[in-house]
């Protein structure tokens, strides 16, 4: 008996020391001194031990929201200038050519700047297909980025759109309506009716009754 109480003793302090073995120190985030295991903050170095993760979390919330606002107040500060992006991609094309002539960067190759040539039409040609077959017409020209010389013929009051029509005629069902983006928009103010010009954009519907549509994408009188 004497032996079984014994052994109970002894397996009940083994328990109660294995519990007793728990940590009772950690080492400080910031300074890896030992302290308390429920210290929040360390005695060496003042630091507290919690909320790492959120901090971080929180400094990048805080920069994300400056930087918008940061684009917000240079769109404004552009917009009242009147400085649009065709302005900011010239400015930028200069300091790339002046670099280049400094020798400090080297040129761009075709192959990392691709340049997109526009397919050389002729207005009367495309007006004689569309007459011929609308739907082959709209094969052929709907999403082709191209270059077409016309008339112009009416210009929209709001800035919403242009047409052209063909060189020699004065009035004509078959136009080419053109709307601007708003990087271009300004452009439609240079224009006059009968000024014959070189539009170059994408064609983005072709229908027997309203013709062919384009989006500007440059105007060259």
């Amino acid at each position: 008996m004497e032996n079984e109480q014994k052994q109970t003793e002894k397996e009940l302090e083994a328990k109660t020391s294995g519990q007793n073995s728990k940590p009772k120190t950690k080492k400080c985030k910031h300074c890896a001194t030992e302290i308390p295991m429920q210290a929040k903050v360390c005695p060496n170095c003042r630091k507290k031990q919690n909320g790492g993760c959120l901090t971080i979390v929180l400094i990048i919330i805080g920069i994300i929201i400056a930087f918008n606002i940061f684009i917000f107040i240079i769109s404004g500060v552009l917009a009242m200038l009147g400085v649009t992006t065709n302005d900011l991609d010239k400015a930028i094309d200069n300091i790339d050519n002046a670099m280049v002539s400094e020798g400090i960067i080297e040129p761009t190759t075709t192959t990392e700047k691709e340049v997109k040539k526009p397919i050389e039409v002729d207005i009367t040609t495309m007006f004689e297909e569309l007459d011929e077959n609308a739907l082959n017409a709209k094969d052929k020209y709907e999403n082709q980025y191209i270059k077409v010389s016309g008339k112009v013929f009416t210009i929209d009051s709001d800035g919403k759109y242009f047409s052209i029509i063909e060189p020699n005629k004065s009035v004509s069902f078959d136009s080419i309506r053109i709307r601007p983006t708003r990087e271009n928009k300004d452009l439609l103010k240079t224009l006059k009716s009968d000024n014959i010009i070189t539009v170059i954009g994408t064609i983005k519907s072709v229908g027997e009754i309203s013709g062919y549509s384009m989006t500007l994408d440059k105007i060259e009188q």
